[in-house]
């Protein structure tokens, strides 16, 4: 392999030139470590909401893979990666979208993880067969999440501008931002954007990574910590 080889026709699209050597990419390989970072703050806290512990624990275990599963893809497994890191990516609107419902629902925490456990299955089973499925189960996922948090907002699970405390709106500031931000370098990270440098340490994929890393923090933070009293039946 050439010194520097176009990430195009590596098959990732993720703009960043690949090297030899055990870092193929090395921005966007070193910047999947915050995801691991963002883990560790994930079970820090999850003694905070008792309750909840198990589902904190099991949101810090999937963005803990998604962070060796982004590292290995690209770094030094590259390709041959490619299942875990996807897999790991999806399950993170998946767990978004499960836990809104169940919370509105009223579903045992211990059934919530079971459809968990039960997606991420299928949705392995189906990237094993399907692998240029990623795109379109990513967006029925953002899909999902969204209208997760949508009808936890209606039914009085997520703050109120009118009735939330500073905290509260900050919090949910960040993860809107961070998310927000996150999408824009995800595009702009891309190796068809006009602004792919392949061969430059500042990448924004590395950005996207950094930005769902804190988005992922900032979300534990305030949709577990910050939610408060359910409301009243």
């Amino acid at each position: 392999m050439s010194p520097w080889l176009a990430a195009s026709s590596f098959g990732i699209g993720d703009c960043e030139a690949i090297r030899d050597g055990f870092l193929r990419q090395p921005s966007n390989a070193i910047s999947s470590l915050a995801f691991l970072l963002a883990a560790a703050w994930i079970v820090w806290r999850a003694a905070k909401v008792p309750p909840e512990r198990a589902e904190l624990l099991t949101l810090a275990a999937i963005v803990a893979a998604n962070g060796l599963g982004s590292f290995g893809f690209h770094g030094p497994f590259g390709a041959s990666f490619r299942w875990f890191h996807d897999l790991s990516a999806l399950s993170i609107p998946l767990f978004v979208a499960v836990h809104d419902a169940g919370l509105v629902r009223g579903t045992p925490i211990r059934r919530r993880l079971s459809v968990i456990a039960a997606g991420v299955v299928i949705i392995g089973a189906l990237l094993a067969v399907w692998p240029h499925l990623l795109v379109p189960l990513g967006f029925a996922g953002a899909v999902a999440a969204g209208a997760g948090e949508l009808a936890a907002f209606r039914a009085g699970y997520r703050p109120r501008p009118g009735h939330a405390t500073g905290v509260q709106l900050a919090a949910w500031g960040l993860v809107l931002g961070a998310l927000a931000l996150a999408g824009l370098a995800f595009l702009l990270g891309r190796s068809t954007s006009p602004w792919c440098r392949p061969t430059s340490l500042l990448q924004a994929h590395a950005a996207w990574h950094l930005l769902v890393a804190l988005g992922a923090v900032a979300y534990a933070w305030a949709a577990f910590e910050l939610r408060g009293a359910p409301p009243e039946s």
